[in-house]
């Protein structure tokens, strides 16, 4: 088997816990909904109707995927595309950063660590643009490479592997010496697959097959790697 040279992460369930994340959300949401709570009603519409789109969108290619997204949302909607764009920038995007620091991973900043000391390059792959997450995680700059579906050289969701080949491209490794970790078992097995590179599962979620190792937490995964890579 080839030597492993890089891991390559999901970010959204993987580095936080997403169940763990809405929890600790919950009570801002709640405040919200009663000083305005319009304004709380209106907003979770827009933001349920934006989470299906990009179920929607999954495996459609575009140079404009975000945009797509939010345009989608609007139309299904029937709001104007600003005020959709404003409702994920506030309610998607900034006010649920204190919810996904608490809902860390336990031993995230440990892990990534232990992996960078064995020489093991890393790198992370997001539907969404990362930056701000991986600030509030603390974990900003624990990755040799970052990207997202939504830049335009990628522009195509999980299980497409089109954006995993790009970062496998950038990390300068063979396929079959890159593991991906992710939580989805629908999307990240199959991506990891199609892209020719080994992959692991992390989380809650049952393994789809009893081959693909799957772990509670990154303390245990991270365990695995070193010992994978020795």
């Amino acid at each position: 088997m080839t030597p492993l040279a890089a891991v390559i992460f999901d970010l959204d369930g993987t580095l936080y816990d997403t169940r763990r994340m809405r929890l600790a959300f919950l009570p801002l949401l709640v405040s919200r909904a009663v000083r305005r709570p319009l304004e709380a009603m209106h907003a979770i519409a827009i933001l349920r109707h934006y989470r299906h789109a990009h179920e929607a969108l999954r495996g459609r290619q575009s140079t404009s995927l975000a945009e797509d997204q939010l345009r989608l949302a609007a139309e299904r909607s029937g709001e104007g595309l600003e005020t959709v764009r404003a409702v994920v920038a506030d309610w998607f995007e900034r006010a649920p950063l204190p919810a996904v620091r608490s809902a860390a991973r336990p031993g995230l900043g440990q892990a990534l660590a232990a992996i960078r000391r064995q020489g093991l390059r890393t790198a992370l792959l997001s539907d969404y643009p990362p930056m701000a997450k991986l600030e509030a995680l603390g974990v900003d700059l624990a990755f040799d490479a970052i990207a997202w579906a939504q830049q335009p050289e990628i522009g195509v969701l999980k299980p497409n592997p089109t954006g995993l080949r790009h970062v496998i491209e950038r990390l300068r490794v063979r396929p079959d010496a890159a593991l991906y970790v992710g939580d989805r078992p629908d999307v990240d097995v199959g991506a990891a697959r199609a892209a020719g590179c080994r992959v692991a599962l992390v989380g809650e979620r049952a393994s789809p097959a009893d081959d693909i190792p799957h772990f509670d937490d990154l303390r245990a995964i991270s365990a695995w790697i070193l010992h994978s890579a020795a």
